[in-house]
């Protein structure tokens, strides 16, 4: 089964092969131990995954405080403003603590 590539304008965060590996194994986060590359991406961003080689792996949400770094919420590359993050947005800006910050959330 082929995925869909489409190109995001989200920050790149680039992962470790065992990262990398844990995804296609099922798993749904990335430890900050995997991460290898995060330049520059801010607390709740919403990031493009990708491998060491640059392979695209889905779109997450960026942690920059958790040892749970990368928190993936689609396989594909979600672009913004996607109908999936703006529903999401609904429901967690209202619940969102005052500590979390969620970046790719308008207003």
């Amino acid at each position: 089964m082929s995925r869909k590539s489409v190109t995001s304008s989200n920050p790149i965060v680039k992962i470790s092969r065992r990262g990398a590996q844990r995804l296609k194994s099922g798993h749904v986060w990335v430890y900050r131990s995997d991460v290898v590359a995060a330049d520059g991406v801010g607390p709740g961003a919403l990031v493009s995954v990708h491998d060491e080689r640059g392979k695209p792996m889905g779109t997450a949400l960026y942690s920059t405080a958790s040892q749970i770094a990368v928190r993936m919420i689609a396989r594909d590359a979600l672009l913004m403003p996607s109908p999936i993050v703006s529903e999401w947005c609904k429901i967690a800006m209202p619940i969102a603590s005052s500590s979390v910050k969620l970046t790719f959330c308008p207003g």
